[in-house]
Formats: structure tokens, C-alpha cells, sequence
């Protein structure tokens, strides 16, 4: 039998932060409020805070986020990044490297779960091909927004991808100043 929480890696140990604005949160929920009933999705810009703070290679400060359209067959109940945004914003990305230590790059997504919850679902889990990479799920329902979760894809055993929950803070200064 298939039980799609043997795909959660260690959900009471969360040891992986994702700092994030307020302001940036705010913007992902208006997007998925306008998008509802229907999946919102986009990417997440940012970067890892191991190169700030050497000691630390978990933790993923975002930066900014990009809309795309939904190309799913079925938006309802599933998303699908436009791919020509995706290389776009690579595209632009690389060319603004600041140096070799510290460079924004695409972390992650975020996309929103109608009148569902925030946990990753089994289509989630099917798309989910890529390590390290950040989640972020918004669940709304008719109500409004639900729970922002984040989760990030690691290999788990037998090297298939699970889900690590992550926690979300504030982001109150950055490792630059």
C-alpha cells in the first residue's frame, strides 16, 4: 500500500530555515488568492546561506519571486512552469553574477494547493526530480489562505526524493550588510 507520508523525511525534525519577506510572502498569496480555484505557480530567487556563513549549507534566504503561467492540462489540480520563463530568468540571472561566492540563482518554486493543504501532494512528489531544491506551498480554499508551508526535495533512501519541511522565518537582516 502507498503511503505518501513514507515520503516525508523526519517531519518533526526541522532543521532547515528559509528566510523570507513579508513582503514577498503577502505578493505569493495575493497571487494565489487571484488565481483560485485554479494553481498559482512561480519561482523563487535567492540563495543559500552557506555563502554567507560557511558553517551553514541548509538554509535558503529568498530574494524575490517570479510569476509564470500555470501550463498544467489541468490547473485545478496541478502546475506546470513555463519553461520559457524559467530560461529566461537563468538567463538573466547568470549574466547579474556578482562574483564567484555569491550569486542569486532559482531555489525553488512556489505554487498553491485549492482547497487543499499545504503538504506536498502525490503529484508533488511524482514531479519532485531534483535534490535540495525549495517547495514552497500555499493552501487556499474559498476562505482564504490557509497554511505557507516549505519543504525542500532530498534523496532519501534508495535515492528517490522526499520532502523535509522547513522552517520559515522573517527575514530580518541579510548576510550582506
Amino acid at each position: 500500500m502507498f503511503l505518501l507520508e513514507n515520503f516525508y523525511s523526519e517531519m518533526n525534525d526541522v532543521s532547515s530555515i528559509l528566510s523570507i519577506s513579508e513582503s514577498i510572502k503577502i505578493s505569493l498569496c495575493d497571487k494565489a488568492m487571484f488565481a483560485y480555484p485554479m494553481e498559482c505557480c512561480g519561482l523563487l530567487v535567492g540563495h543559500r546561506t552557506s555563502f554567507c556563513d560557511k558553517k551553514d549549507t541548509n538554509n535558503i534566504t529568498i530574494s524575490s519571486s517570479v510569476s509564470t503561467n500555470n501550463l498544467a492540462i489541468n490547473p485545478d489540480r496541478a502546475f506546470e512552469i513555463d519553461p520559457v520563463t524559467h530560461i529566461t530568468l537563468i538567463r538573466n540571472l547568470r549574466s547579474q553574477m556578482m562574483s564567484c561566492d555569491f550569486y542569486e540563482q532559482i531555489v525553488g518554486h512556489y505554487h498553491s494547493h485549492p482547497d487543499s493543504s499545504s503538504l506536498p501532494s502525490i503529484n508533488d512528489l511524482t514531479r519532485a526530480t531534483i535534490a535540495e531544491t525549495v517547495w514552497l506551498i500555499i493552501s487556499i480554499s474559498s476562505d482564504g489562505i490557509g497554511d505557507i508551508d516549505a519543504w525542500k526535495a532530498v534523496s532519501g533512501k534508495n535515492s528517490r526524493i522526499e520532502f523535509q519541511k522547513m522552517r520559515i522565518q522573517n527575514i530580518t537582516t541579510s548576510c550582506l550588510e
